[in-house]
């Protein structure tokens, strides 16, 4: 007979490596991850020096 406190951790264990894949905190689950690019901030200096 199976203890009923052992299925309730793997099962917990199982959705936290879930949950885990979904945000990213493994290595194979950040490389799947895309971010948006990072937006170049308006310089009104660069402007005036011409870049």
């Amino acid at each position: 007979m199976k203890n009923p406190a052992a299925t309730v951790v793997k099962e917990a264990a199982a959705q936290m490596a879930s949950f885990g894949a979904m945000l990213g905190l493994d290595p194979a689950s950040r490389q799947r991850l895309v971010g948006a690019k990072p937006k170049t901030p308006d310089n009104p200096f660069a402007k005036l020096l011409g870049k």
